[in-house]
């Protein structure tokens, strides 16, 4: 066998390290401003994550297509009563900048001409928001309650104030019947700009209205988009690089080494950097989904880095060996076990293709491209940082391991330990069941924050705040007898529209039937011509309730909206809420009319987003499973046992059994965030699965005692395994100072996940390892000894 030259090595080692960190230098250019430039994109729109395919979305579309109500923003302000000037002014101030704004010049003549300062600020505010939006009109259309009651009050309905007022309290205007708001419909050029648009809107109303900025309330689902995402950037922006710092303090302090430390944290930093500037190259828009990537890049980066070192460490303690062969032995024996553990995240990663939202998919996609360059460049560098090391890095051979969690299973024995973690899995498996997701942005932030200030006074000043739409659709017969099916189809949405506003949940409702006389079955005179009133008002396409969006005519088919509000700020399960209101509008028109019944959706804001976290954890549950099994049969490969393979993944999937069946337990909702944490956590438990696999299979080779050899694995990788546990979870766990909810809850989760990971593969694996079930981890190793007897 030919000898090495250990200068050679030496040469060629350090030789890769500084390519390495030419690759790495030049890689940072676009690792920052391009990961700064795809946060810049943050946008969390759920109805735009959906395939065109499914259900949830067509009936969105159609319903988009069909009344143009995308995004609506509802503005309301102390003052702001019911025919009040300032109501007025707000009104025609937004609206010169819509696509239905009045007359050219209109606005600045009846508003400005007392106040030239007004006038010039108003300009101002028009130029910047046509500028923001490249030119186009930020708003569809722009309506007053003022205006909207007001409508009542003239022919056909002709009511007085007060029961106009009536129709619409609970909706757009407060339970004192006189303070209302402002509706705002943003165009689609406003809709990835409107976190820039808004504050500039909110200054101008203030302006205008000589009132503080802090005084102008805005909620809706553009609000709740801005505030999430300016949120989500303000966390990452203010943490990363305390996580960052700590990381480093940590690695160091475990590794002891300035060029390990260096070499992995740069790897890693880099990786996570390049995996958000990814997703800005694909021109994917940055998202709650996408924002859980870097971190994951981050973990299992330092995680083989660390693994790798430790490898070093353990062949370097041996007196006889010097420094070029421990980490030449280093890379032979531990490289394998990284590419396994890799290649198996790989697969988990890849698993969530099955899921059908666009995010996740490319979460997937670039998580999987992105561990496999970071492990890459690890196994090309990490040899010239480990020539770097300091010599004093040698250990004796018998300075005792960090073992404790070995001496637990002496004391505790094997079976009772087995037992123990059944029984918990046996309790997070019923809690399972219990999981239920959040749909409510409110909730994601302080009680204390300026959001969460404003739904409560809107909710309590004006109305519920969350839409969801019910929609009715008829055949459209221009046969005899289609005047009175009109009528009838008027009996029946009115039926749904009583029965839906006397559900608890629902604050208010807004249909065709708040703008149309009351039918009557008796032939006076008045009866007659509210019937014909009726008739003339859903005929004609150019009437107020066609033009409002409550009632739209297309090939064939006329389809009534029913448009309600729901309390955000409730503790209302929106899921069972949804389902109720289903079913009670389905009821509702069986029993309302002769006509035969027509065709019931349901979508809106609360229902898209309901279904595209619904959707979400029923994909991620079945992708998570598909991950599971496939690969239980790469380890079943590895170790040449189906059993083996199968006892193998019991500790990767106990700790996310725990986590989140204690969720169910505790009745704590799950986020989109939280949810993705799952996937770390398998990478990170298989990762080190791996490892401890491979060093119980070296040490079978030569000790024969189950429990000797799990010993001497967990000597070899438990401080590895520690190390990684202590820097990622611990860095991660910076972002827990965060005030945004979801940030906050993301850092607890892989906290307790990672220690989870680490619990049940430090503990549960060699505790099987030291029972009879630890022989079907080295079947292929006792098939080869009885190969090489006989």
């Amino acid at each position: 066998m030919p000898v090495r030259d250990d200068n050679v090595d030496r040469r060629r080692y350090l030789s890769r390290w500084l390519i390495g960190l030419v690759v790495l230098a030049l890689l940072a250019i676009p690792s920052t401003i391009h990961s700064a430039a795809a946060i810049a994109t943050l946008r969390n729109v759920p109805d735009q994550w959906l395939s065109p395919k499914l259900p949830l979305k067509q009936d969105f579309t159609e319903y988009i297509d069909r009344f143009g109500l995308a995004d609506v923003m509802f503005i309301s302000w102390p003052d702001a009563r019911l025919g009040d000037d300032d109501v007025r002014k707000v009104t025609r101030l937004l609206r010169e900048i819509s696509e239905d704004g009045g007359p050219e010049g209109q606005v600045a003549e009846q508003d400005f001409s007392v106040s030239d300062q007004k006038r010039l600020a108003a300009e101002f505010f028009w130029k910047e928001a046509v500028k923001i939006c490249d030119g186009q009109q930020p708003y569809v259309w722009v309506r007053s309650g003022t205006e909207i009651r007001d409508s009542l009050t003239r022919p056909p309905l002709s009511l007085s104030n007060k029961s106009a007022t009536s129709r619409l309290r609970g909706t757009l205007i407060g339970p004192d019947r006189k303070q209302t708001c402002v509706l705002v419909s943003f165009s689609e050029a406003s809709g990835p700009r409107q976190r820039a648009l808004l504050p500039l809107m909110q200054n101008a109303i203030a302006d205008e209205l000589e009132l503080p900025s802090e005084e102008i309330i805005f909620v809706g689902g553009a609000v709740d988009g801005a505030a999430v995402d300016n949120e989500a950037i303000a966390s990452i922006e203010k943490y990363t690089l305390p996580s960052s710092i700590l990381a480093a303090i940590l690695c160091w302090l475990c590794l002891r080494s300035v060029p390990l430390t260096f070499t992995i944290l740069s790897i890693a930093t880099i990786g996570q950097g390049l995996a958000l500037a990814t997703v800005y190259y694909l021109g994917t828009p940055m998202n709650a989904i996408l924002i859980v990537l870097p971190p994951l890049v981050f973990v299992l980066t330092v995680s083989s880095g660390i693994h790798l070192s430790n490898y070093y460490f353990d062949f370097y303690a041996d007196s006889t060996m010097d420094q070029m062969t421990a980490i030449r032995q280093a890379m032979r024996v531990g490289v394998p076990p990284c590419l396994t553990a890799t290649f198996t995240t790989v697969v988990g990663l890849m698993s969530l293709l099955l899921v059908r939202l666009e995010p996740v998919r490319t979460f997937g996609l670039i998580g999987s491209t992105s561990v496999l360059f970071t492990l890459a460049i690890m196994i090309f560098m990490l040899p010239g940082a480990m020539v770097l090391a300091k010599k004093n890095l040698r250990r004796e051979k018998n300075v005792p391991r960090p073992d404790s969690y070995v001496g637990a299973t002496i004391w505790l024995r094997p079976a009772w330990i087995m037992l123990l973690f059944s029984v918990l899995s046996g309790l997070a498996a019923v809690g399972f069941g219990q999981l239920r997701t959040s749909v409510s942005v409110p909730k994601m932030f302080q009680p204390d924050s300026e959001l969460i200030k404003s739904y409560l006074w809107y909710e309590d000043q004006v109305s519920a705040t969350m839409t969801a739409e019910v929609l009715l659709s008829f055949p459209v017969n221009p046969a005899s007898g289609q005047r009175e099916t009109i009528v009838q189809q008027h009996r029946q949405v009115l039926g749904v529209h009583s029965a839906l506003t006397k559900l608890p949940e629902v604050g208010g409702a807004l249909s065709a039937i708040n703008f149309l006389p009351l039918p009557s079955k008796s032939r006076s005179l008045a009866a007659t011509a509210s019937r014909s009133a009726i008739r003339a008002e859903v005929a004609d396409t150019d009437s107020q309730i066609h033009s409002l969006g409550y009632i739209s005519q297309h090939e064939g088919e006329r389809t009534w909206r029913v448009s309600l509000r729901l309390f955000q700020m409730s503790d209302t399960d929106f899921g069972s809420t949804i389902k109720r209101i289903r079913q009670t509008a389905k009821d509702a028109m069986q029993s309302a009319s002769t006509l035969p019944a027509g065709e019931l959706t349901m979508t809106g804001h609360v229902v898209i987003v309901d279904g595209t976290q619904q959707l979400l954890l029923n994909d991620l549950f079945v992708s998570f499973l598909t991950a599971f099994g496939v690969i239980g049969i790469l380890m079943a490969v590895y170790l040449r046992s189906v059993v083996g393979g199968m006892l193998a993944m019991i500790p990767n999937l106990i700790p996310t059994l725990i986590l989140f069946g204690s969720m169910g337990w505790l009745r704590s909702p799950l986020d989109i965030g939280s949810v993705m944490t799952a996937s770390v956590a398998l990478g990170i438990a298989v990762d080190d699965s791996v490892h401890l696999l491979s060093q119980y299979r070296l040490a079978k080779e030569t000790v024969q005692d189950r429990f000797a050899a799990a010993r001497s694995a967990l000597r070899h990788c438990g401080w590895a395994m520690m190390q990684t546990t202590v820097v990622c979870s611990f860095s991660m766990l910076v972002y827990g100072l965060s005030p945004f909810v979801p940030t906050r809850r993301f850092a607890f989760f892989m906290l307790g996940l990672l220690v989870l990971a680490w619990t049940c593969v430090s503990v549960l694996l060699p505790a099987i390892m030291a029972t009879r079930f630890g022989d079907y981890f080295v079947k292929s190793l006792n098939r080869n000894r009885n190969t090489n007897h006989g």
